[in-house]
């Protein structure tokens, strides 16, 4: 049984160089790790963060050791002597809490927000969670305009064995800030609100730590009393801690931060308003050029099977660039929201623009520009219905187009789930774009080039790369304007993307994942293909070259590339399920989603442009497909390629 601390004093994001799998035992003979408990199965930091005085508590299974006397040894830590001379009856582990409701009416001082007091108001141990119920109070003198990037998800739990919990649910009125919504908070008004964290495993002591506010003992014991913590309710340290650095006296912000600070205020206001509901709080943060277009999409939403609609503002003291003393452009949100029945979440990164020197508003700040990725419904007329296996977004103008599109639809889903069985959700959402301006401003790709797109947006943390946000658009404009182009197919092709999306990642070569969706569809371009086989031949493509695109047609304007890339492939991904069978090729293109963060953070820019990112996962495929290839198929890239060749020459038309 063993334990990491972090006792550097910081926070630290990930670990590396202290592999668990390179443990070994030394007595008798040197004994390999054979087991290791989960929580140690990414390595000895915790999920997503290691926060200073946290812990990570696992164990070490040896098997077949034999003696008394042992050496630990772990990379990255000193050898550790023991002998096994003092058995025990049981494990000193930390005995769990009980469950009950323990109050406490502690109050802690920030030493950064003046005034602004957290009180712990009582602490509920149930089966499966530990309820904790705060307030954050306004002590000034007076009324004050408050704002704050803090929220109650700030907040962490240590338990008796120093594991760190972070809560799972936050009270609405925590979840945007710790201050009360609207623009000011009143003299002695408290905003409470309760954080649900998991269960602590261990101890009837946890420590509560909150940003600015000093560390906080709370015993779950019936009568006990809460205290700020002490050196003693540390984890265990073999050097002396480091000493905090202290923190400068507060200074009175300047006219940019104080700036900032106040336009940040307006669109928190305006999330604040748009969670509630509330549309003359939220229309008031809007100049009034913009209030009528923002009426008519807040009562869009309303009326569609829209759900969980929040928006939460970017991270970071810098967060918007001032223009002059009176703008500030670029402040970066992101709105976010679900569907009604169906799975996936759907988020959009905005930008905004306010100004507070507008004629006839007393000098506030008000929000006079939003850009960015806005959502399809804002972008006009929206109608929804549900058919089938469908929610169906589209204009009110494509009605007459409507019930076609629903029997392709289910014709789609009924072909794309028989070929993958068990993978795609009951409830899937398709938008319908009206015109190609819409379609290229929403999936970023040309309305000339493609008839669907199916998108996803990644997060990049310790577990890897997660899907933050799914969409599935039909360019519709296309469809009318060439009505022999085949909708169903297109359909079916764009629900494959979006049934394989947990399993694609941002460095799946295209060729593996557009194979995939045109061998599904069974869309062969032969005519492409034996057309490039004769006249160029197979040497002026290399596959080796080909995986480093994860995506098909980026600068393509003449698409006669992008169609050669999309037919290769999708012969490609026919010769694979041929020859080695379609569940092979399938955990093929799973395994893409098994990469290991230690790989993926190898590869990652240092600048956040798409240009970069793109040439990184482009690089990263390069990487790990070969690995891929032979562990899938027992051959090497460059056999594989010889291969398929020479197969797809005997498959073509002489």
């Amino acid at each position: 049984h063993v334990s990491f601390y972090n006792n550097r004093g910081e926070d630290l994001a990930y670990v590396s160089g202290a592999d668990v799998n390179a443990a070994r035992l030394v007595g008798a003979a040197t004994y390999p790790l054979s087991a290791h408990s989960s929580s140690l199965a990414s390595g000895i930091d915790p999920d997503r963060s290691w926060l200073s005085g946290g812990a990570s508590v696992g164990t070490l299974t040896f098997a077949g050791a034999e003696g008394s006397a042992y050496t630990l040894q772990f990379p990255g830590f000193p050898d550790v002597a023991f002998t096994l001379d003092q058995p025990t009856a049981s494990l000193p582990d930390a005995a769990p809490p009980q469950n009950g409701v323990y109050t406490y009416n502690f109050e802690a001082r920030s030493d950064r927000l003046e005034n602004i007091v957290l009180r712990i108001e009582q602490a509920e141990v149930a089966d499966d969670a530990l309820l904790l119920t705060v307030s954050f109070v306004n002590e000034n003198p007076d009324d004050i305009s408050f704002s704050s990037t803090v929220t109650g998800r700030d907040a962490v739990l240590f338990d008796g064995l120093w594991q760190q919990y972070r809560p799972g649910q936050v009270e609405q009125t925590l979840d945007q800030g710790i201050q009360p919504p609207g623009d000011i908070w009143g003299e002695g008004e408290a905003n409470t609100g309760v954080l649900t964290f998991p269960r602590p495993t261990a101890g009837e002591v946890v420590l509560l730590r909150f940003p600015s506010y000093p560390l906080i003992r709370l015993p779950l014991q019936p009568n006990a009393v809460a205290a700020p913590a002490t050196d003693g309710d540390l984890p265990p340290s073999v050097t002396p801690r480091p000493t905090p650095t202290p923190l400068p006296t507060p200074t009175p912000l300047s006219g940019e931060a104080l700036a900032r600070q106040e336009a940040q205020a307006v669109l928190q206001a305006a999330a604040a308003a748009l969670a509630a509901g509330d549309r003359a709080s939220y229309l008031a943060q809007f100049a009034p050029p913009l209030q009528a277009a923002q009426a008519e999409i807040f009562d869009r939403s309303a009326l569609l099977p829209i759900t969980d609609l929040k928006l939460e503002l970017g991270d970071g003291p810098q967060n918007g660039l001032p223009n002059g003393d009176n703008e500030l452009r670029g402040l970066e949100a992101e709105l976010s929201y679900r569907v009604q029945d169906a799975d996936p979440l759907f988020s959009s990164p905005l930008e905004y623009t306010l100004r507070r020197d507008i004629a006839g508003q007393a000098g506030r700040w008000l929000i006079t520009e939003v850009g960015g990725k806005l959502p399809f419904w804002a972008y006009g007329p929206t109608a929804a219905t549900k058919s089938g296996s469908f929610w169906i977004f589209y204009r009110p103008e494509l009605a007459a187009e409507l019930p076609a599109i629903e029997r392709e639809a289910e014709a789609a889903f009924a072909r794309v789930d028989q070929a993958l069985p068990g993978r795609a959700d009951p409830v899937n959402v398709m938008h319908i774009t009206a015109t190609e301006a819409e379609f290229a401003d929403l999936t970023g790709r040309s309305a000339n080039q493609f008839l669907g797109v199916a998108s996803s947006r990644y997060q990049i943390n310790k577990q890897g790369i997660t899907i933050t946000s799914q969409a599935f658009y039909i360019n519709g404009a296309a469809f009318r304007n060439d009505p022999q182009q085949d909708r169903q197919l297109t359909i079916a092709h764009e629900l494959t993307h979006l049934v394989l999306s947990s399993q694609t990642m941002p460095y799946t070569p295209a060729w593996v994942s557009e194979g995939a969706a045109m061998f599904i569809t069974q869309d062969f371009d032969t005519q492409v293909v034996a057309d490039w086989y004769r006249e160029q031949g197979p040497q002026t493509l290399e596959l080796a070259a080909l995986t480093s695109k994860t995506s098909f047609g980026d600068g393509d304007h003449a698409a006669e590339q992008t169609s050669l890339d999309y037919a290769y492939s999708a012969y490609l991904a026919k010769y694979l399920i041929e020859t080695y069978g379609q569940a092979r090729f399938l955990q093929f293109y799973d395994s893409f989603a098994d990469v290991p963060f230690e790989t993926i953070r190898g590869q990652l820019p240092r600048s956040g442009d798409n240009v970069s990112f793109s040439q990184s996962m482009g690089a990263l495929a390069q990487q790990v497909t070969p690995d891929k290839v032979q562990a899938a198929f027992g051959v090497d890239l460059q056999t594989l390629e010889r291969d398929y060749e020479a197969w797809l020459g005997q498959q073509l038309p002489r």
